[in-house]
């Protein structure tokens, strides 16, 4: 029997759509979708010369070797390791 995990993947809101997308080709349900805010603070975006971004998040309960296959797939497909991409964790 394969253990469960939580998967989350966190993105900028304007990606919201590409993710839903992409989750639904793989036939992985998201249980959970929450809108967001990044949590730097004003004096780090400042510093940066960034804004205040909206973000979202998804979550799913995977197995072990779904975690494993969709974690290669959003890097190779959605370049999620690159930044500004987004995260994604179980």
């Amino acid at each position: 029997m394969s253990e469960l995990y939580l998967m989350a993947t966190i993105t900028e809101r304007d990606k919201l759509s590409t993710y839903v997308s992409f989750y639904r080709a793989q036939n992985l349900p998201v249980q959970f979708i929450m809108l967001a805010r990044g949590t730097a603070s004003s004096e780090t975006l400042n510093y940066f010369g960034l804004e205040r971004s909206e973000k979202v998040v998804f979550l799913s309960v995977v197995t072990d070797s779904v975690w494993a296959d969709i974690s290669k797939k959003l890097r190779r497909e959605l370049r999620i390791d690159a930044p500004g991409m987004g995260i994604a964790f179980a």
